[in-house]
């Protein structure tokens, strides 16, 4: 099963991410998001995480957003977070963690 859509538009590669981000989706979701990361060579440089179709996000979650970011800034590509909803944002401000991404709400 695969929990995220790939779309290349201009300079930028956008990242749709499926349904929710929990501890039981999170391993496969990192596997397959790390191992497109690595290996793709269409990655534009703005990276867009989509989280539209994102219904939940714990913990674990947020603990692979911030990974995703860290493997993009790495590799001097430029990492958004987008459609983010109220609920997401409540979260990451929960955490504190508002402020270390770049957040585009629609």
């Amino acid at each position: 099963m695969t929990y995220f859509e790939v779309e290349q538009q201009d300079q930028r590669t956008i990242v749709t991410i499926d349904s929710h981000i929990d501890i039981s989706s999170v391993s496969q979701l990192r596997k397959e998001l790390m191992e497109f990361f690595d290996t793709d060579r269409t990655i534009q440089q703005h990276v867009i995480i989509n989280l539209e179709r994102l219904s939940s996000l714990d913990s674990s979650g947020i603990a692979l957003m911030v990974a995703l970011q860290k493997m993009n800034k790495d590799a001097g590509r430029d990492f958004y977070l987008w459609n983010v909803s109220d609920n997401i944002m409540k979260i990451l401000h929960l955490s504190s963690l508002v402020k270390m991404f770049q957040i585009v709400r629609s």
